[in-house]
Protein backbone atom coordinates (compact mmCIF):
# COMPACT_ATOMS: atom_id res chain seq x y z
CA UNK A 1 0.00 0.00 0.00
CA UNK A 2 1.68 3.62 -1.06
CA UNK A 3 1.91 5.76 2.01
CA UNK A 4 0.35 9.02 1.60
CA UNK A 5 1.03 11.50 3.79
CA UNK A 6 -0.21 15.37 4.93
CA UNK A 7 0.92 18.14 6.97
CA UNK A 8 -1.09 19.10 9.16
CA UNK A 9 0.78 19.90 12.66
CA UNK A 10 3.35 17.97 11.15
CA UNK A 11 3.18 15.51 8.72
CA UNK A 12 0.91 12.56 9.13
CA UNK A 13 0.02 9.38 7.36
CA UNK A 14 -3.33 9.19 6.65
CA UNK A 15 -4.91 5.71 5.80
CA UNK A 16 -7.75 3.97 4.79
CA UNK A 17 -7.75 -0.33 5.90
CA UNK A 18 -11.31 -2.13 5.58
CA UNK A 19 -11.83 -1.77 8.73
CA UNK A 20 -11.53 1.89 8.31
CA UNK A 21 -13.75 1.93 5.61
CA UNK A 22 -16.07 0.14 7.46
CA UNK A 23 -15.90 2.73 10.22
CA UNK A 24 -16.47 5.24 8.16
CA UNK A 25 -20.01 2.91 6.41
CA UNK A 26 -21.33 2.36 10.41
CA UNK A 27 -20.31 6.63 11.26
CA UNK A 28 -22.80 7.41 8.21
CA UNK A 29 -24.73 4.75 7.36
CA UNK A 30 -23.93 3.87 4.04
CA UNK A 31 -22.06 1.77 2.04
CA UNK A 32 -18.44 3.42 0.87
CA UNK A 33 -19.40 3.43 -2.58
CA UNK A 34 -21.74 6.84 -1.53
CA UNK A 35 -19.72 8.68 0.99
CA UNK A 36 -18.24 10.72 -1.79
CA UNK A 37 -22.05 11.31 -3.22
CA UNK A 38 -22.23 15.08 -4.37
CA UNK A 39 -24.81 15.57 -1.80
CA UNK A 40 -23.24 14.14 1.39
CA UNK A 41 -19.82 15.60 0.57
CA UNK A 42 -19.72 18.70 3.48
CA UNK A 43 -17.48 19.44 6.52
CA UNK A 44 -19.04 16.48 8.87
CA UNK A 45 -17.53 14.39 6.37
CA UNK A 46 -14.54 15.98 5.28
CA UNK A 47 -13.46 16.11 9.27
CA UNK A 48 -14.64 12.02 9.94
CA UNK A 49 -12.77 10.79 6.80
CA UNK A 50 -9.68 12.88 8.33
CA UNK A 51 -10.28 11.89 11.53
CA UNK A 52 -11.01 8.35 10.59
CA UNK A 53 -7.79 8.36 7.93
CA UNK A 54 -5.27 9.59 10.66
CA UNK A 55 -6.13 7.24 13.52
CA UNK A 56 -5.72 4.50 10.97
CA UNK A 57 -2.60 6.33 9.88
CA UNK A 58 -0.92 5.41 13.58
CA UNK A 59 -2.13 9.17 15.41
CA UNK A 60 -2.94 9.22 18.78
CA UNK A 61 -5.89 11.30 19.83
CA UNK A 62 -5.84 12.93 23.24
CA UNK A 63 -9.64 12.64 23.62
CA UNK A 64 -11.33 9.81 25.66
CA UNK A 65 -14.33 9.89 23.72
CA UNK A 66 -14.74 9.30 20.06
CA UNK A 67 -16.58 12.63 19.65
CA UNK A 68 -13.85 14.30 21.21
CA UNK A 69 -11.47 12.50 19.17
CA UNK A 70 -13.08 13.94 15.74
CA UNK A 71 -13.15 17.21 17.18
CA UNK A 72 -9.41 17.24 17.51
CA UNK A 73 -9.41 16.47 13.72
CA UNK A 74 -11.50 19.34 13.13
CA UNK A 75 -9.13 21.43 15.41
CA UNK A 76 -6.48 20.17 13.49
CA UNK A 77 -7.99 20.46 10.11
CA UNK A 78 -8.96 24.61 11.43
CA UNK A 79 -5.54 25.20 12.50
CA UNK A 80 -3.01 23.53 10.54
CA UNK A 81 -5.09 23.57 7.42
CA UNK A 82 -7.78 26.39 6.83
CA UNK A 83 -5.54 28.93 8.67
CA UNK A 84 -2.84 28.14 6.51
CA UNK A 85 -4.70 29.55 3.60
CA UNK A 86 -5.62 25.37 2.49
CA UNK A 87 -8.67 24.21 0.86
CA UNK A 88 -10.97 21.83 1.83
CA UNK A 89 -10.99 20.45 -1.65
CA UNK A 90 -7.30 20.14 -1.26
CA UNK A 91 -7.59 18.31 1.80
CA UNK A 92 -10.11 15.95 -0.11
CA UNK A 93 -7.59 15.59 -2.68
CA UNK A 94 -5.15 14.13 -0.03
CA UNK A 95 -7.72 11.81 1.13
CA UNK A 96 -8.82 10.30 -2.08
CA UNK A 97 -4.93 9.30 -2.86
CA UNK A 98 -5.36 7.55 0.33
CA UNK A 99 -8.73 5.67 -0.67
CA UNK A 100 -7.02 4.72 -3.79
CA UNK A 101 -3.46 3.31 -2.63
CA UNK A 102 -5.91 1.50 0.01
CA UNK A 103 -6.45 -0.14 -3.31
CA UNK A 104 -10.16 -1.30 -1.65
CA UNK A 105 -11.68 0.52 -4.83
CA UNK A 106 -9.73 0.10 -8.07
CA UNK A 107 -10.85 1.62 -11.56
CA UNK A 108 -13.14 -1.49 -13.95
CA UNK A 109 -10.18 -1.91 -15.92
CA UNK A 110 -7.29 -2.35 -13.31
CA UNK A 111 -9.56 -4.90 -11.28
CA UNK A 112 -10.12 -6.69 -14.88
CA UNK A 113 -5.74 -6.81 -14.74
CA UNK A 114 -5.65 -7.97 -11.31
CA UNK A 115 -7.99 -10.51 -12.54
CA UNK A 116 -6.51 -11.80 -15.48
CA UNK A 117 -4.83 -14.64 -13.60
CA UNK A 118 -6.46 -15.69 -10.78
CA UNK A 119 -4.40 -18.88 -9.92
CA UNK A 120 -1.07 -16.89 -10.22
CA UNK A 121 -2.90 -15.12 -6.69
CA UNK A 122 -3.55 -18.37 -5.30
CA UNK A 123 -0.40 -19.88 -5.81
CA UNK A 124 1.07 -16.69 -4.20
CA UNK A 125 -1.19 -16.70 -1.15
CA UNK A 126 -0.01 -20.53 -0.48
CA UNK A 127 3.54 -19.78 -0.79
Amino acid sequence: MKKVTVALDKVREIRYSINAIVELEDMFNVPASQLFAEDRVGLSLIRSLTYVGLKHGGMKFNGRSVADQINEAGELIQEHWIAKGRTLKELMDFISQAFTAAGVFQASDEKEEDESNPQQDADEVES
